[in-house]
Formats: structure tokens, sequence, C-alpha cells
């Protein structure tokens, strides 16, 4: 596999198609489009399991390339998720009693 490096230029092409050029390398394109195609290799029968054996091969694969974090930040992620239920479970809590009130007078009950 060869790397090939591009660089940008200030340039500009000296010389645009003209549309009897670009008609020729349109003929030229569908003329290769035209050639008769290699044969596919058949694929190998595998067994029934293979396929699940091989997404958890690949999900194992995965795994193992996270970073995963350490205790303390652990902890600290967790705190946070527990304090952000609190907060989220008390608003939606204060709002619910907020709307039982209002429909109560409403309702006149």
């Amino acid at each position: 596999n060869r790397v090939t490096r591009i660089t940008a230029q200030d340039t500009t092409p000296t010389k645009t198609k003209t549309s009897k050029e670009k008609t020729t390398s349109v003929a030229s394109a569908k003329t290769e489009a035209k050639k008769p195609k290699a044969t596919k290799p058949k694929r190998q029968r595998r067994g029934p399991f293979s396929a699940i054996r091989n997404y958890f091969a690949g999900a194992w694969y995965e795994l193992r390339m996270v970073r995963w974090p350490d205790r303390a930040t652990t902890w600290k992620m967790s705190g946070a998720l527990l304090g952000f239920i609190a907060v989220f479970s008390a608003t939606l809590l204060l709002l619910d009693a907020a709307f039982k009130y209002l429909f109560q007078i409403i309702l006149g009950r």
C-alpha cells in the first residue's frame, strides 16, 4: 500500500476541455464500462454459528480498545448522575403538585 501525497497548487489549469473533448471522454468512459466483468470467487459456506461467533469476537475486540476511567472518575460520574436524577425527580414532583393544585382550583373541587 503506497501513500500518495497530494499538495495544493496556486496555479489554475491553462487549458479547459472543449465540448468535443468532453463528449470524447464520455464515449471512452462508456466503452470502458462495457468491458466484461471478472467473475467473483464463490464464498465458502460457513457454519451456522460463525456469524454469531464473529459478532462476539468483534465486540470483544472493541471492548479491549475502550479506555476505561479510573475508580475516582467513576465515582465522580456516578455522583453526578445520581445528583442529576435527584434534581430532575424533584422538578417533576414539584411540577406535578403545581398542576394538580391548579386543576383543583379550575375544576372547583
